[in-house]
């Protein structure tokens, strides 16, 4: 048993490939007391050789991981495979296989994690800002280890979030760099294979059914109307032909609430209503038909359509020959979606039954 000041609490992991084979890089977070954030590297010829030598390094005080909650891969190590971290996660008997991981767009995750070093701000912080923050603006959602390592294991790809370094904060100085989500990495036989901008990022959560939130704009010839999707279900569902599967057909359904107006008087009438309704229903039908096109070209479902489509039907699943991940590329794919207006805010009416 340790005391907690005996402890120095690892809040983020960085692993990069090196020379020698492995670099880690821990960093703690701010203080109770609000002492600054500490962080120091290890090298090995594998993780827990680069673990250990950090340990030893320690200043007096015993490493401790139960509490790590990000794991950040490089991207020169995620392009070469990402197993030999996942692995380390799953059989560490201090580790979390549940903790979050991301990969670092464009860098090595030590330079990342220095870039928003200093003594006002850590990468835990900005990190745990990204988690909250992402799938509520649309930008992303961060999966963890285990996420990847099952979807790597059951359908040979999955999604982790990107993050890189940028300038500036909500009130930067000059200088001043933080960490923004950067879209998807794809993991497709256990390595990076590419990225899903952050533009498309809403698209993929709304296909995967974990959009909390996106602002869409619809122009008019009054002005100029934006709206927030403030709610949205995604349903998969097989459909079978002679015990063959046919196509999927994919319905999603959204409600949306009225943010902003600017030139338009009223918005209680079903005229402006419907159009709407149908503008957001449009929009979003957009964003998730490119999100699976883009899957089905890179002939991996890293969006786990799959998946939802066989908790409904898993027996005719288990024997389908050809199975799923050969039909899927060509796989017709019927996709409906569909917008409710709940509020308007109109001043006379704020609520649309």
């Amino acid at each position: 048993m340790r005391e907690p000041d005996e402890l120095e609490m690892i809040r983020t992991l960085g692993v990069d490939r090196s020379e020698a084979g492995f670099t880690v890089t821990a960093a703690t977070g701010t203080g109770i007391d609000g002492s600054p954030p500490v962080m120091r590297t290890g090298e090995g010829m594998t993780v827990d050789d680069a673990m250990e030598l950090l340990q030893k390094t320690s200043r007096g005080q015993e490493p401790f991981y139960s509490h790590t909650e990000h794991v950040i891969i490089g991207e020169d190590l995620a392009k070469s495979g990402v197993k030999e971290v996942l692995d380390y996660k799953a059989r560490s008997s201090e580790m979390r296989i549940g903790t979050a991981v991301t990969v670092s767009k464009g860098m090595t995750a030590n330079r990342l994690m220095s870039s928003a070093f200093s003594e006002k701000s850590d990468i835990y912080g900005l990190l745990r800002v990204i988690e909250e923050e992402a799938p509520a603006l649309g930008q992303g959602y961060m999966f963890t280890c285990l996420d990847a390592a099952a979807g790597l294991k059951e359908k040979g790809c999955a999604l982790i979030l990107a993050v890189e370094a940028a300038k500036g904060g909500s009130t930067p100085e000059d200088g001043e760099m933080t960490v923004r989500a950067a879209g998807f990495g794809v993991l497709s036989n256990g390595k990076l294979t590419g990225y899903i901008p952050e533009e498309d990022a809403a698209g993929v959560l709304l296909a995967m059914g974990k959009l909390r939130s996106v602002n869409l704009a619809c122009e008019t010839e009054g002005g100029r109307i934006g709206l927030t999707v403030d709610k949205a279900d995604t349903g998969v569902r097989p459909v079978f032909t002679d015990g063959r599967l046919e196509r999927l057909s994919v319905t999603v359904s959204a409600d949306v609430s009225v943010t902003e107006v600017s030139g338009i008087k009223s918005l209680t009438s079903d005229r402006i209503r419907q159009f709407l309704e149908k503008s957001a229903a449009d929009e979003l039908f957009s964003r998730v038909k490119k999100a699976i096109l883009a899957s089905q070209k890179a002939k991996t479902d890293y969006l786990g359509l799959g998946d939802a489509a066989e908790m409904r039907a898993p027996v005719k699943f288990r024997n389908m020959r050809p199975g799923f991940s050969e039909l899927f590329p060509e796989l017709p794919i019927e996709l409906t979606v569909t917008a409710v207006l709940r509020r308007s805010y109109d001043l006379e009416e704020p609520l649309i039954p």
